[in-house]
């Protein structure tokens, strides 16, 4: 495995990888953040009621959800390059 983190108490001990992916999914859950305020702007704008826009949103979230299981499955047993 990489080095461990010994600068941040908090991170104190933990692989680089697994800090890395964990800003990695920081930075993405603050880009969902940063968007979601902005899609009803976006649905009047292009003529998409408010409810079609959130349902995109929610069903992006629900499959998001429901598929980690089976990709993390997938993962397990052909490796994470194939995979990826």
């Amino acid at each position: 495995m990489g080095r461990k983190i010994r600068h941040n108490p908090w991170l104190l001990g933990l692989p680089n990888e697994v800090a890395v992916l964990s800003l990695i999914a920081f930075f993405v859950a603050i880009g969902f953040g940063i968007v979601a305020p902005a899609i009803p702007v976006f649905a009047r704008s292009f003529g998409v009621s408010a409810l079609a826009a959130s349902s995109v949103v929610s069903v992006f979230a629900l499959m998001r959800f429901a598929s980690a299981p089976l990709a993390g499955f997938w993962v397990n047993r052909f490796g994470e390059r194939i995979i990826l």
